[in-house]
């Protein structure tokens, strides 16, 4: 995977998702690709509907979700999850095991492409798709 087909990194915004971590989780992620000289960008989306696996990251919009599992009121984010997910934006191979809990939902997760794509829902930072 090139990082051309990667368009942008998109974080939960919802309560169930930033009770684990979202905002820290968006914060890390654009922190991390910016040091690496990645210009992917980082943005908000409403809800993937994927709540007990959050925080969720979407690699947009090539569909790779991405559930952190992380428990309520934490601030602090798994580094190394991140990590997997920065190393598979850079061009490495997705961190399966992350992305299990979100495999019985794809339909949810192509919803959410959709979504974004029409520019429905409320999105932060997440540029118009590129065709």
């Amino acid at each position: 995977m090139s990082e051309h087909e990667i368009e942008a990194v998109v974080v939960c915004k919802n309560v169930d998702c930033v009770v684990r971590g979202s905002n820290e989780t968006t914060q890390y992620l654009k922190d991390k690709l910016a040091e690496l000289g990645i210009n992917i960008p980082v943005g908000r989306y409403d809800c993937f509907s994927l709540c007990d696996f959050g925080p969720n990251v979407l690699v947009y919009p090539e569909g790779t979700m991405y559930c952190l599992e992380q428990p309520e009121k934490t601030t602090t984010p798994a580094i190394e999850k991140l990590d997997a997910v920065v190393n598979h934006v850079r061009g490495g191979e997705k961190a399966e095991e992350l992305t299990k809990k979100a495999k019985p939902f794809q339909a949810a997760v192509d919803l959410v492409i959709e979504l974004i794509d029409s520019g429905l829902g409320s999105s932060e930072g997440i540029p118009p798709r590129k065709k």
